[in-house]
């Protein structure tokens, strides 16, 4: 049985989101391309930009404090992963390949998206829902949840943050 997502809109203050916000595409955040966004079979789909903030079962980056109000709204118990995502615009919206962000989750485990900006990119839940990507919006499921998302049309990129944790 599909659960749910819980959807959370202005889940931050708005003086700690704007301040994320303009962290995240200001000139001291550092952004990695990566040349696919998910896998299709065995054929890598799409590109974007990322920065793993936590993974390994530690920070591995300067900016993990940077996260702390949101650290603190969720409480993890222990986090797996948290990774900042931007998806360039593309011409005609994408839908890239269903996945599941851990294919084995511990008793509890949840991801969170947290978005960024306002677009018309959406998080699709196979057997689900469409989610309208909205900034502040935070969306929370079990991890073994199949999810994608798309690219935006309208904006110059889609931005969000991933959280893993149990």
């Amino acid at each position: 049985m599909l659960m749910s997502p819980k959807i959370y809109d202005n889940f931050l203050d708005p003086q700690d989101f704007i301040k994320l916000k303009n962290y995240l595409v200001g000139p001291k955040f550092e952004w990695y391309y990566r040349d696919y966004i998910a896998y299709e079979g065995e054929k890598e789909v799409g590109m974007q930009f990322t920065h793993f903030i936590y993974i390994d079962d530690r920070p591995s980056s300067r900016h993990y404090d940077f996260l702390k109000p949101v650290l603190n709204k969720i409480r993890p118990g222990s986090l797996r992963r948290i990774k900042a995502n931007l998806i360039p615009r593309t011409p005609v919206q994408r839908r890239h390949p269903f996945h599941q962000d851990y294919d084995y989750a511990f008793e509890g485990s949840k991801t969170a998206i947290l978005h960024l900006n306002t677009c018309d990119g959406k998080t699709i839940f196979k057997g689900g829902k469409d989610i309208d990507t909205v900034e502040n919006r935070m969306i929370i499921f079990p991890t073994d949840t199949w999810h994608s998302g798309t690219s935006t049309t309208n904006t110059p990129y889609r931005m969000l943050i991933n959280f893993c944790w149990y």
